[in-house]
């Protein structure tokens, strides 16, 4: 019996340490599981708050860049939409027009001249800027399309006629260089709208915006004073070029429109056909003309011979343009004032024109003001009192 009694003890502890092990052991896995929870709730809360916040986030304000475009289109004067990088760093002129332009706009970016600058153009124009490379396309020198590609700029801009031959021409040198070209016009009247273009193809939009908005006030104010002149008091004014002064452009030429906007009437009123350029006068017609004002050009700053001799010269001295010293000499610094390269530089050339013929009617600037003001704004440069008197030697009566 005490041996039953005692083997039933024996299996009763045995029972009681075994059944402790496994509460133990269940135990120690809960505190395992219940740890892993909290340190997984702890986690997941974190999660869940960074999730919820960022939801938060993107419904105010979207704080992540999207991509930039890496280039914008541009739609040109020809109507042709050319796509351009949106960072411009250089830009190349097709012409001389749009060297000035390309200058006026941004002179970092302006990687080639269109010929070497004169000493006189030099004058005016930031040192740093003298000898950037030659790259054609004026006069007789043809576009150098081996430069250009060496140069390789993000933009060519084409400032000329806009017809279908241009748009040709323009694809092609597109497709020969795989570097866009922007076309814009050749026209005074154009000129807000080439800045506004080119602000924007050449990553300047805010500066194009500004010289467009000074052209567009400038022609108005001009229109708006021309308009007050009426045909009996128009001026009549003959454009001398050549070595003898007997080349000119019809009215309807483009080179002189500043002359016609500021209220003035030349006296080549057509040429022999329409869109007709400089033509060959003969001394017997200009004589028949017989003009108020003879405008003499000049050519990249150098001094007009022709207008040394013309107070000496037995037959000029028969007009009475020269008899009353009604002549005057085109100024020009960097740029003609008034034609090659036709430009913006016309705009000045308007401020001087009406102020040389009708002095009495363009009063409400003073010109040597307006000399300062345009050459700071539009060729970076400051001009003297001393540097006026120089510019306008001859520019007046």
């Amino acid at each position: 019996m005490y041996k039953k009694l005692f083997s039933y003890m024996i299996f009763i502890c045995i029972l009681v340490v075994t059944l402790g092990g496994c509460t133990n052991g269940t135990s120690s896995s809960s505190d395992t599981t219940q740890s892993a929870a909290s340190v997984n709730t702890t986690v997941n809360t974190t999660a869940s708050t960074t999730s919820v916040n960022t939801t938060a986030e993107n419904t105010t304000e979207d704080t992540t860049e999207a991509p930039k475009a890496e280039t914008v289109d541009i739609v040109d004067m020809a109507g042709r939409t050319v796509k351009v990088p949106t960072e411009v760093n250089k830009v190349v002129p097709y012409t001389p027009r749009a060297h000035v332009l390309i200058f006026t706009l941004n002179p970092d970016k302006l990687a080639a001249w269109n010929y070497k600058l004169t000493d006189e153009e030099k004058k005016y124009i930031n040192s740093k800027y003298h000898d950037l490379p030659m790259i054609g396309g004026s006069g007789d020198v043809s576009f150098n399309l081996e430069e250009a590609a060496k140069i390789n700029p993000e933009v060519i801009v084409y400032s000329g006629s806009i017809d279908d031959k241009a748009k040709e021409d323009v694809e092609k040198l597109q497709s020969q260089l795989n570097i866009p070209v922007v076309m814009v016009s050749t026209k005074l009247m154009d000129l807000p709208e080439i800045y506004d273009i080119l602000g924007k193809a050449c990553g300047d939009a805010e500066r194009g915006e500004k010289l467009s908005t000074y052209c567009k006030d400038s022609l108005k104010y001009f229109e708006d004073k021309g308009n007050t002149i009426s045909d009996d008091k128009k001026v009549r004014v003959y454009y001398a070029e050549g070595a003898e002064g007997l080349e000119s452009e019809p009215q309807s030429a483009e080179r002189i429109s500043a002359l016609i906007k500021v209220g003035a009437k030349n006296v080549v009123e057509a040429g022999p056909n329409e869109g007709s350029g400089k033509m060959q006068i003969s001394f017997e017609q200009l004589a028949a003309w017989n003009p108020d004002v003879i405008l003499i050009g000049t050519d990249k700053g150098q001094e007009s011979e022709f207008y040394k001799t013309i107070f000496d010269d037995e037959n000029w001295k028969t007009l009475s343009a020269v008899e009353n010293k009604q002549v005057i000499v085109t100024p020009f610094g960097p740029f003609n004032w008034f034609d090659r390269p036709y430009s913006v530089n016309r705009i000045l050339g308007g401020y001087w024109l009406g102020k040389a013929l009708y002095p009495e009617v363009y009063t409400e600037y003073d010109l040597k003001d307006k000399m300062k003001e345009f050459y700071k704004e539009f060729y970076w440069y400051d001009l003297t009192d001393e540097e006026c008197d120089v510019l306008l030697k001859s520019a007046l009566y």
